[in-house]
């Protein structure tokens, strides 16, 4: 099963595969970029700036598609950080969506490589 819908993005792009590409690629460094911020700050117990990179890495997985329980896991942790409520649940919830980056990666990696081919 696939871990991401491309239809959104390439709908962006519709007469441009090669910018889409690029918007892969782009789409590849931002999100590990978030997340890792999202770790950092949940370790230092800053809940604003882990709802806005929780925010931001859900912008990112709209534009991929990626599956819903992963996008469901990103939505959580900014209701609980912006309600200040089940935040022991935010551990787990972070190691869900780094799952779901992972698998996606390497799923948005073989994208690139059978169309850069």
């Amino acid at each position: 099963m696939k871990i991401c819908d491309l239809n959104y993005l390439k709908s962006l792009t519709p007469s441009n595969p090669i910018l889409t590409l690029e918007l892969i690629q782009l789409l590849m460094k931002q999100a590990p970029v978030s997340f890792d911020a999202m770790k950092k700050f949940h370790a230092a117990g800053n809940w604003k700036q882990l709802q806005y990179h929780a925010h931001k890495l859900a912008s990112l997985f709209d534009t991929i598609g990626i599956r819903i329980e992963y996008k469901e896991a990103v939505s959580e942790i900014e209701k609980y950080t912006k309600r200040q409520e089940h935040l022991n649940l935010i551990p787990d919830l972070l190691l869900k969506i780094e799952i779901g980056l992972n698998l996606a990666c390497k799923e948005l990696e073989v994208e690139l490589n059978k169309n850069s081919a």
